[in-house]
């Protein structure tokens, strides 16, 4: 136990890494997003042991799982057609349609995802494949002469995920993450003038890159099993291509769990080290999911500049979900609007 209070207690501090210089501090990490459920816990998902229908965001939780499942689905919020846009016209080096296209959006800052899933999970590991996944945040400053913020990212992954409970104790469970990621993005400031006079300013870039993200949980054994859990996420072992910046972050958590009318409830206390996060307050996250059944599941969490809510649920061989997530952006540590997300979600289970 004193061991892992002291990796805890030397892990607690903000983890120095290299946030991007220019653009949004809060929307630079894309956490995984399998189903509605990992959508709205965000980093929470990470200290919160999943519902039956999703896939733990800490590996080391799947060492004490029953599960034999095969999923497959689409995620996606009510911007697609306009992230879909944004696709094509990435994939295809089309600068000046995409600047058009953020013109468009101008009146506020703009964020939009979807992704497509497909995993296989037995007990205590599980094999993921992401076709697609699109990640896309921009914002305009002064009108006159335009500057454009923009992050944007196409992502392939292909994803190992195993939990195994210790020999030495068994409340103590570890686990690691094994991802490869194909990437194409721009993370860009740029004057659309200076664009159109020299269009290679604005870089479509490519890498691959492979991460291993560790993890570990004890369960204290009381009334409301208390769960400690820490997952170090974003570790770089390997890359090439294009560089990006070094993203590591620590996610730590308090995971309780008591019955409500034959019902289960989890909550967690979650703090991220995410060095995108200029307010100390949004470090600190409060989550929850409310099982009422292995088919049927309510998520929800809160934040000083996030909250969000979602149901998941399953009929025969189909999976659906609904969720709504709302989060005020942040540029350079100053509050602009909040965005407003409808998601849905469907899929097979089998």
């Amino acid at each position: 136990m004193r061991i892992i209070f002291f990796i805890l207690h030397s892990l607690l501090l903000p983890i120095s890494a290299m946030a991007l210089s220019d653009g949004f501090y809060n929307s630079s990490y894309d956490s995984a997003v399998f189903t509605i459920e990992e959508k709205i816990l965000g980093r929470t998902c990470y200290s919160m042991q999943s519902s039956y229908l999703a896939f733990s965001c800490n590996p080391a939780f799947l060492a004490n799982e029953n599960k034999q499942q095969f999923r497959l689905n689409i995620i996606a919020d009510s911007s697609v057609k306009e992230l879909s846009d944004y696709r094509y016209q990435i994939a295809n080096d089309d600068l000046y349609g995409l600047i058009n296209k953020i013109d468009e959006n101008s009146k506020k800052p703009h964020l939009m995802m979807a992704t497509s899933n497909l995993w296989f999970q037995s007990d205590w590991w599980g094999l993921s494949y992401t076709p697609i996944k699109s990640h896309v945040v921009t914002h305009i400053r002064n009108t006159t002469l335009p500057e454009i913020t923009a992050l944007m990212s196409t992502t392939s992954e292909l994803m190992l995920r195993a939990g195994a409970i210790s020999m030495y104790d068994s409340n103590l469970s570890l686990g690691a993450n094994l991802r490869y990621v194909t990437s194409e993005f721009i993370r860009q400031q740029f004057r659309v003038i200076d664009v159109i006079a020299d269009p290679n300013i604005l870089e479509i870039k490519k890498n691959q890159t492979v991460y291993l993200e560790p993890g570990l949980s004890y369960k204290f054994d009381v009334a409301t099993t208390p769960t400690l859990s820490a997952t170090l996420t974003d570790l770089a072992i390997y890359k090439k291509g294009d560089s990006t910046e070094n993203d590591i972050a620590l996610e730590l958590g308090l995971m309780t769990s008591f019955y409500i009318f034959d019902y289960n409830l989890r909550t967690s206390i979650h703090y991220s080290s995410r060095n995108d996060i200029s307010n100390f307050t949004d470090r600190f996250r409060l989550g929850g999911i409310f099982e009422f059944s292995p088919q049927t599941s309510l998520s929800f969490d809160f934040a000083a500049s996030e909250l969000g809510l979602g149901v998941l649920s399953q009929w025969g061989y189909f999976t659906y979900g609904l969720g709504y997530n709302r989060q005020k952006l942040d540029y350079k540590g100053q509050s602009l609007a909040w965005n407003s997300e409808l998601l849905a979600e469907i899929g097979l289970s089998f």
